[in-house]
């Protein structure tokens, strides 16, 4: 669960594999629906330039909502860099209420 809130919720699924050719690293399906380009969770509070930013995109303890600056970095690691992230295609949403229910 990424965002819980009045006008609903937003999540992930983080452990079922896309079938995805042509890219250089792994892509999961985060869920029914569909979402334009790649959503990317990582562990690297190194990759994120601010205190204020860090605490915007901290979504649980340690993890954290990357952009296209963590999309290079996965692309183009540094030497001898141990990588801990999931890029994911599609996401999880229930409307308002929605998964109270």
């Amino acid at each position: 669960m990424l965002q819980h809130g009045s006008v609903g919720a937003f999540g992930l699924v983080v452990n079922r594999k896309a079938k995805v050719s042509g890219l250089p690293f792994p892509v999961y399906v985060g869920g029914p629906c569909k979402s334009e380009g790649l959503l990317i969770l990582h562990g690297h509070p190194e990759w994120i330039d601010s205190p204020d930013e860090l605490d915007k995109r901290q979504v649980a303890d340690g993890i954290f909502m990357g952009d296209g600056d963590c999309l290079r970095r996965i692309n183009e690691p540094a030497e001898g860099a141990v990588l801990r992230y999931r890029l994911f295609t599609g996401n999880s949403g229930w409307g308002p209420g929605q998964l109270e229910g």
